[in-house]
């Protein structure tokens, strides 16, 4: 087997000069898997190497006994939580206004999916998937505290999502 690393060029119109003064770091995570190519799969090993450490904000929450909780003590359940789910959450962020949640997912697949976002701490009031400038652009379904949104082949979205503490 050969693992050949090309780190920097210059040939094909970069920003790298044809001598670079400094040291040039490179960082390789090697994980085999056998089975077909799932795109999903794919984009969430690279997002699990580049966040290897756990980012974890306490919201006061009470401590799980059980280490895996069920949904009651999930603080928010987004799609591929749980499984090969094509769906991606690419980041999650406080929202402009107080009781909100920023989320941007991404479908990573060649169909439509239904991307499901719900909570067992909170009950979501509200969702709207947003324009670039942070505005609302349409109302998203909130049935029993669950937003639903439909997004289209290898799209992105971000979405605000209003939340009520119980």
């Amino acid at each position: 087997a050969l693992l050949l690393g090309w780190v920097t060029n210059n040939y094909w119109e970069t920003n790298f000069r044809a001598a670079q003064p400094g040291e040039v770091r490179a960082r390789y995570r090697l994980q085999p898997y056998r089975g077909p190519f799932s795109e999903a799969r794919a984009h969430r090993a690279g997002l699990e190497a580049l966040h290897a450490d756990v980012l974890v904000q306490h919201a006061g929450e009470a401590r799980a006994a059980d280490p895996f909780p069920t949904a009651e003590g999930s603080l928010l359940l987004l799609p591929g939580w749980d499984g090969p789910d094509p769906v991606l959450v690419q980041h999650l962020r406080p929202g402009a206004q107080p009781g909100q949640v920023a989320v941007r997912l991404h479908n990573a697949s060649d169909r439509r999916q239904t991307a499901r976002l719900t909570s067992g701490l909170w009950h979501i009031a509200q969702a709207h998937v947003t324009e670039r400038a942070g505005e609302p652009a349409r109302t998203l379904p909130v049935r029993a505290g669950t937003a639903t949104l439909r997004l289209g082949a290898r799209r992105s979205a971000d979405v605000i999502l209003t939340i009520q503490r119980p």
